[in-house]
């Protein structure tokens, strides 16, 4: 019988990579100064080097001291590769050399996206035009080009020239909601502007990358092949390029949302499942090739090599690049002859890749990614041992029902912390999808290849269409079963870490047998289901009044325990999309997931009485004069830029607050501010503040 030894002296580099996440995330927090960092770096090498200088018995007594110090260098390099990352701290970036009478000379870093209103696209600044001087700077810029038919020719690698104010990323401000601005702050993006044709000049020279630039004119082969022998119809088209190389500009919203309610969302976003089918056909290729599979370096080079051939074909987008750095580690471990310690394969595959760009620790996708294939490399054998079979189809079947266990068992915590949701048929949707997927992937690639003879190419095309069809099909009709889906669920990130606690424990104690394996188990669930018990009763007896942040439109909930009531126009309500980007992630913060109505709520068409709070709507199509004599109010929102007297306004209703929603200009809104201001009326504004929120 083997002893078990640790995994962290399996893999050594395990400890590396965990203290570089430590310091990263204790920088995010604490956010010290370099200086202080660096001469605390100074000091534990220093410390290293001294003891390394003593007699072997002192080196002996001291070695766990030696650890230590080392291990906090690793992580204060983690807290300076954190700070470092950070544009904004680089005297050359543009933000930091911009002034309002400055002009701004960009790149136009990637094709125009075309949304509902305007083109986006990224712009590549180059210089800062000031006072006739050309200085040299660095950063990127979200922009949007006002939909014109003349600005939908701009391209990559055009240079413009702009004076136009720039406007810093903001979140809308809903609880709960998806934090845009520390998104793009983590892609190094922190402003955005808006174009017209008039705000700027198309410069005739033009900065193109020719790697890049192969990238694009690539894509674009790809895409018009798929364009030529894929139908629109019936989502064909967007899954066949979702699923080949990323393109998400033709997916049907809903249909994506039937994928992700499958749990098979993975399939259509180029990730490491892609790769790990490209690298498992090569492999196997390869090996049955005579004069490759004695060479462990012949056939390594060959596996890297067209995995980043696949990348860059792919559209070299941040997710495949990352599980291609990810890959190929995996390789070299693998030629070197590490297949037991797979571990430190993805440990220095992710210290690469953080070291590069340490914001990636917040990415779903490279927590996702990691988090699956440690499961799979985990606990596929010893589920497959319990699924194995003498029948052949039936040990096919067990191992893919295995990879499917291994990688849900480890990942399912952290989809439920950011989905708030968990796909019961999980095994029976990655069995169809999967295989479909695989076959589809590999059709297309041949459609590629064959797309110069029609009579093949057309062949292949017809296959992918019913094959995508099908797999469309057989999502829909998945979640049409009854409890498909669990949803909604709550969680924290308390709640999450004990959760993730449970399954190792609970895991860790199947594998190895070990009773404290079980126990840490078993307290954690303890602590967990004490938590939701508590936060049951806390989410019950709440009342909350939410004004939200939604651009150009009205939307009010009153939520009473785990009910709540909308206000809103009809198209609101109607439109699902539009209720789960603004309203979901707010009513699941606080575990409002029912409609009705509420006990203490009383509507008189723009009067509203929530318990012993009153609310009153006044709007352009309804005058202040309509609710004369109708006695104090606790909440006054003004919507739809209404005629309105702030001294009357303060005399007639004697307002607790006064709340600006979004339905209203921004001029007026400032105008607004500054006659409160001489008032000394309390106000809000959802554009600037977010959302409206009062706890009853």
């Amino acid at each position: 019988m083997h002893s078990y030894i640790p995994i962290w002296k399996q893999a050594p580099l395990l400890r590396v990579v965990m203290a570089f996440i430590i310091g990263i995330l204790l920088q995010y927090y604490c956010e010290l100064s370099t200086d202080l960092l660096r001469w605390i770096l100074l000091f534990s090498f220093c410390n290293i080097l001294l003891i390394n200088k003593l007699s072997i018995s002192l080196r002996i007594h001291l070695r766990h001291t030696q650890s230590v110090l080392l291990l906090c260098a690793i992580i204060i390099c983690g807290m300076i590769a954190y700070t470092q990352n950070d544009h904004r701290i680089q005297q050359d970036w543009y933000g930091n050399m911009f002034n309002v009478d400055d002009a701004l000379i960009g790149r136009i870093d990637e094709p125009l996206t075309e949304k509902a209103n305007s083109y986006k696209s990224m712009l590549h600044i180059s210089y800062v035009m000031h006072a006739k001087q050309i200085k040299p700077c660095f950063g990127k810029m979200l922009v949007y080009f006002k939909k014109d038919s003349s600005l939908r020719k701009l391209q990559y690698g055009d240079l413009l020239l702009l004076n136009k104010k720039m406007q810093p990323i903001k979140n809308l401000g809903n609880p709960g909601a998806f934090d845009n601005a520390r998104y793009q702050a983590f892609q190094h993006t922190h402003h955005q502007v808006y174009l017209t044709k008039s705000d700027f000049v198309l410069l005739p020279q033009k900065d193109i990358n020719s790697i890049q630039h192969f990238i694009f004119n690539l894509k674009d082969y790809t895409l018009q092949c798929l364009q030529k022998w894929l139908p629109k119809k019936d989502g064909i088209l967007g899954i066949a390029e979702a699923l080949l190389i990323g393109y998400k500009n033709d997916l049907d919203k809903e249909m994506v949302q039937s994928y992700s309610d499958a749990g098979v969302v993975h399939i259509i976003a180029i990730s490491g499942l892609h790769l790990g089918l490209i690298y498992g056909l090569l492999s196997w290729l390869l090996n049955h090739l005579p004069w490759i599979k004695k060479s462990r370096v012949s056939k390594a080079m060959i596996l890297i090599f067209c995995l980043w051939i696949f990348s860059l074909v792919t559209g070299a987008s941040a997710s495949v690049l990352r599980s291609a750095v990810m890959f190929t580690c995996i390789i070299i471990g693998d030629a070197l002859k590490r297949k037991s310690v797979v571990y430190n394969s993805l440990a220095a595959s992710a210290f690469i890749l953080l070291c590069y760009n340490p914001y990636l620790l917040w990415d779903v996708g490279f927590q996702l990614s990691y988090l699956a294939i440690i499961g799979i490399v985990w606990l596929q054998k010893p589920i497959q041992k319990k699924l194995s079979s003498n029948n052949w189809l039936l040990h096919k079947l067990g191992e893919m029902l295995a990879i499917t266990i291994a990688a849900q068992c480890i990942t399912f915590p952290i989809c439920i912390f950011y989905f708030h949701q968990f796909p019961n048929l999980f095994l029976l949707t990655n069995m169809i999808a999967v295989p479909l997927s695989t076959f589809i992937l590999f059709a297309e690639i041949f459609l590629l290849i064959a797309t110069g003879i029609p009579v093949i190419a057309s062949t292949v095309a017809h296959l992918v269409e019913w094959s995508i069809g099908l797999m469309n099909e057989s999502m829909l009709y998945c979640n049409r079963i009854p409890f498909a889906i669990w949803k909604p669920i709550f969680a924290t990130a308390t709640t999450t870490v004990l959760l993730y606690i449970v399954v190792i424990g609970f895991c860790g104690y199947c594998i190895l047998a070990s009773k404290s394996f079980l126990k840490w188990a078993l307290m954690a669930l303890l602590f967990f289901n004490g938590m939701q018990a508590y936060l049951s009763i806390y989410f019950l007896q709440q009342k909350k009044i939410v004004i939200y942040h939604t651009p150009k439109k009205q939307s009010i909930d009153f939520i009473e325990g785990y009910r709540y009531h909308f206000i809103g126009d009809n198209q609101q309500i109607n439109d699902a999309s539009f209720e789960r980007y603004f309203l979901l992630p707010t009513r699941m913060q606080w575990h409002a997931f029912f409609p009705g109505q509420l006990n203490g709520l009383n509507i008189n068409n723009n009067w509203i009485q929530f318990y012993n709070q009153k609310l009153l709507i006044i709007n352009k199509a309804t005058p202040i004069a309509h609710f004369k004599n109708t006695g104090n109010v606790d909440v006054l929102l003004l919507s739809q830029n209404p005629l309105v007297n702030f001294a009357e306004l303060n005399q007639s209703f004697r307002p607790g607050c006064i709340v600006f929603d979004a339905t209203n200009s921004l001029w007026k809104i400032a105008k607004w501010k500054k006659e409160c201001d001489a008032l000394h009326l309390r106000y809000f504004s959802i554009p600037d503040q977010g959302a409206f929120v009062m706890n009853l």
